[in-house]
């Protein structure tokens, strides 16, 4: 998610201190979770794209489903958000988050967002989960079945967000209003409560099916 311009990149993360990485620490418990609900693990990364995170990641048994923990170090804090992210056929996308930044900014038509304010990993699963049937049976949306390299899927991701916010660079003078008003308005809503309230148009009401 990226404001101005800036590289773009995702590559294996090479630990500085075997065996004491806190880093991966931190990760652990995911891991946990991830194994036990079949979710395969794929690597931990380094991503440049405006700041510097460091991001583990997992993909579900013969799913387009990825689960994915991200990292990032500020001066006086450290941020820990968790996504899980479904791809569709025709470019449809679907995130579940637990954290509202992940609404912050506009998205290409298609791209579905929901955050929540739990970390509990079957909550967040379940809520995914749901929204995914949601998008299939209400939406039309079909799931993705080609086999996708993720770090292929993970740039291309990265940067058509970027080109799309720059095809509609007007939205930074509205920053105020997407970082107080929007960010807070689609927090804690699913894709169900979002369609119902007319927040969002599903795959079929925008013929992406």
């Amino acid at each position: 998610m990226i404001l101005f311009k800036s590289k773009i990149e995702i590559k294996p993360y090479k630990t500085k201190k075997p065996g004491i990485d806190t880093n991966i620490e931190i990760t652990k418990n995911t891991a946990s979770w991830a194994k036990k609900n079949n979710f395969d693990f794929l690597g931990f990364y380094e991503v440049q794209c405006g700041m510097r995170a460091f991001m583990a990641a997992w993909k579900l048994k013969e799913m387009p489903t990825h689960l994915c923990q991200y990292i990032i170090r500020g001066d006086r804090a450290i941020v820990i958000a968790l996504d899980f992210e479904t791809i569709f056929k025709n470019e449809v996308e679907l995130t579940t988050s637990n954290t509202k930044d992940s609404i912050f900014y506009p998205t290409p038509p298609g791209w579905y967002s929901q955050s929540f304010s739990m970390y509990c990993f079957d909550e967040l699963y379940r809520m995914h989960m749901e929204a995914e049937e949601y998008l299939i049976t209400k939406g039309g949306a079909q799931l993705e079945k080609s086999i996708i390299d993720f770090e292929e899927f993970f740039v291309s991701y990265l940067k058509k967000e970027k080109s799309y916010q720059w095809k509609h660079w007007y939205w930074i003078f509205f920053l105020l209003y997407f970082y107080f008003v929007r960010r807070n308005k689609w927090h804690n809503k699913t894709i169900q409560q979002q369609h119902e309230l007319g927040m969002i148009q599903l795959p079929n009401e925008m013929f992406i099916t």
